[in-house]
């Protein structure tokens, strides 16, 4: 559980640290980037209630190691992010989906 806490202050962390470089590489405006760090944030807030749901019928265990593993999915497609029109979508996208993964 420890980790997957973790997991999360690091990567919003990261997130925050590494979004000049991310804006400059991928040509973001500054409000894509901040859509690209509150999609995280809104979908862990928005699911936040439901994980502890799914917690009492699945059980924690099989909650914890779905989320762990939706967030390392969507953090190895946000690594993935092609360059160009689609950067931002792709971002705000799996960011979306990286805030699904601690629930």
């Amino acid at each position: 559980m420890m980790f997957a806490v973790a997991m999360t202050f690091i990567d919003q962390t990261i997130v925050s640290i590494a979004a000049p470089d991310i804006v400059s590489e991928l040509g973001l405006s500054t409000s894509g980037m901040q859509w690209v760090v509150n999609a995280y944030l809104l979908s862990l807030a928005a699911f936040f209630a439901v994980g502890g749901r799914l917690a009492d019928l699945w059980g924690p265990r099989r909650v914890v190691v779905a989320g762990t593993l939706i967030f390392v999915v969507s953090s190895v497609l946000c690594g993935c992010v092609p360059a160009g029109d689609y950067a931002q979508p792709w971002l705000v996208v799996f960011r979306a989906t990286q805030g699904l993964g601690p629930f």
